[in-house]
């Protein structure tokens, strides 16, 4: 009976002292919840990493820069833990960024006239990116091969701009290049998870353009 005693009041000590301490000095682990809501507060943490200036690099037949900016002002849940994040490419075309937790993956979307570019990456430091270049037909949601890609955090601004005409040549060219590989290079089998951040980041993109539209 005097241990029982003994107990209940080493056990109301400690748990006096425990509110006594004040949150984040003393705690019991095995009464804590889960976070609730971690994938989310996860994936949107993710997404804003992508927040600032970028240059991706790649190679088809020639060497190739697509330098674009993206805000975290401008981040949004397009559905349920899946964040976008949107901003302009050096030409002034929509720019959309995500990251896609089925993945794992970071993915960045850029429109044009005659294709948009699509980027399928992971970072290797805060500062610099690695992984796939395509380009991919909105219209029948096609994409090409896989091409090598670099990407690194730039000083560049949207605000330096060059004409239009500039995006629409350089798109042509690379298109003319992707063109020549042989058939079963110039087009890409990709999974499932790709397709579903292709789907979130053409969604984000209607959403901008129906916005500009009714303004």
């Amino acid at each position: 009976m005097k241990r029982l005693i003994v107990l209940i009041c080493v056990l109301g000590g400690l748990l006096s002292s425990g509110l006594a301490l004040g949150a984040g000095e003393f705690s019991w682990p095995m009464l804590v919840a889960p976070t609730a809501g971690s994938d989310q507060v996860q994936n949107r943490i993710k997404t804003e990493s992508l927040d600032g200036c970028w240059a991706f690099k790649y190679t088809i037949a020639s060497e190739w820069t697509t330098n674009f900016c993206l805000n975290k002002s401008t981040i949004e849940e397009y559905e349920t833990d899946v964040f976008s994040i949107d901003g302009l490419d050096e030409y002034g075309n929509i720019a959309v960024g995500s990251y896609y937790s089925e993945g794992g993956l970071y993915f960045v979307m850029v429109t044009g006239s005659l294709f948009w570019d699509f980027f399928t990456f992971d970072f290797t430091s805060p500062a610099t990116v690695q992984g796939c270049y395509y380009i991919f037909d909105p219209a029948d949601d096609s994409l090409s091969t896989c091409f090598d890609m670099t990407g690194n955090r730039t000083s560049k601004t949207v605000t330096e701009k060059s004409a239009p005409t500039d995006k629409e040549h350089s798109n042509l060219l690379k298109h003319n290049e992707i063109n020549e590989f042989p058939g079963d290079k110039a087009k890409s089998i990709v999974d499932q998870n790709v397709l579903g951040g292709i789907s979130a980041l053409k969604a984000s993109i209607d959403k901008i353009h129906s916005s500009a539209d009714n303004q």
